[in-house]
């Protein structure tokens, strides 16, 4: 009896919800591309985090918001990366039907989205402190004392987050039959379905209020810095080079990541409207979310000149060494 209830279901997905064609073209050439980026990511940010813990000197609140963003990275690299790269073999070999395709999605697709929102909490966080760092330098509301604790709090945020979407995937087979991102405007047809969607459009406004962050801190950032009467900090000058490159490495990995977002964005917006679904619609929001998957491989390269400065504390030691007496002080009298 349960074995003919599945099948009947699956007639029934596949009569209500038919596959989208996806060329082999395609499919090779975002294959390609995302198996670079899992590698790529992986690596990368591997070797920041190792950086990271092994430099002694990297302690302060932008590094551990560095540090998180990497483990984020090492997370979506091997979750959320390979997610994409899944729905896309899967809807080239039209298999979304099958249990496997059901499991992988409904396992792959929570964790996905929990690293894009641990990612975007990240973001916000590195965008606040820069701006503490430049517009309040006295009033900073990220400190060494409470950064491990609000990270904290992002992550478990962010566990929530995948923990709910898995619970509202469980008995639901039509989104995951069209399977994200390849033809995402058909996955929500269902009751539960609209539920799902109700929720991951309540997600993405994290996105939306991160990129307006970012861009209005930006002009702050700029606006105060360019002000004659702007305040000076006391600390020395290896400090104030070193609070300037973590401003602009801020300034690149929040460029990158509103770039990322945007085609899917926008893309997004046209679905709404039935007019415009279709092949080239379907194609565009495949490879915008290829492109969401860039800053987990990128950002490490942002973040890769900073880590080579060697420590300043060695500098100093060696500079500030007083020479050695005279072993015959009279000779010099």
């Amino acid at each position: 009896m349960p074995n003919t209830s599945y099948v009947n279901v699956s007639a029934t997905i596949k009569e209500n919800y038919p596959f989208t064609t996806l060329s082999r073209s395609r499919a090779i050439a975002v294959f390609v591309v995302l198996s670079m980026l899992i590698l790529a990511g992986a690596s990368g940010n591997a070797f920041v985090c190792y950086r990271l813990r092994k430099r002694r000197d990297l302690r302060k609140v932008p590094h551990y918001l560095l540090a998180s963003l990497s483990l984020t990275g090492i997370l979506a690299s091997l979750f959320s990366v390979p997610s994409t790269l899944t729905g896309t073999v899967v809807s080239y070999l039209r298999a979304g039907h099958l249990s496997f395709a059901q499991i992988l999605c409904k396992m792959g697709f929570p964790l996905s989205v929990g690293c894009v929102a641990l990612n975007t909490l990240t973001i916000t966080l590195m965008t606040i402190d820069r701006h503490d760092c430049v517009v309040r330098p006295f009033r900073r509301r990220l400190s060494t004392e409470n950064v491990k604790k609000i990270l904290l709090l992002t992550w478990l945020v962010a566990f929530i987050i995948t923990a709910v979407l898995l619970v509202l995937l469980r008995r639901e087979r039509s989104v995951c039959y069209t399977w994200f991102p390849y033809n995402q405007p058909n996955s929500f047809r269902t009751e539960q379905g609209n539920v799902i969607l109700i929720f991951l459009t309540t997600i993405a406004q994290l996105d939306t209020l991160t990129i307006l962050l970012a861009i209005v801190t930006f002009f702050r950032v700029i606006k105060t810095l360019r002000a004659p009467t702007s305040v000076q900090s006391t600390k020395s000058s290896f400090h104030q080079r070193q609070e300037k490159q973590l401003t602009w490495l801020t300034c690149k990995i929040c460029g990158t990541f509103i770039l990322s977002r945007f085609p899917l964005l926008i893309c997004s917006l046209v679905a709404r409207n039935d007019e415009f679904h279709g092949q080239a619609l379907n194609t565009v929001m495949l490879l915008a979310a290829v492109m969401m998957q860039i800053p987990f491989a990128l950002n490490p390269v942002l973040h890769f000149k900073m880590l080579r400065v060697s420590q300043p504390n060695r500098v100093v030691r060696v500079v500030t060494q007083p020479p050695a007496p005279s072993p015959h002080p009279s000779r010099h009298q």
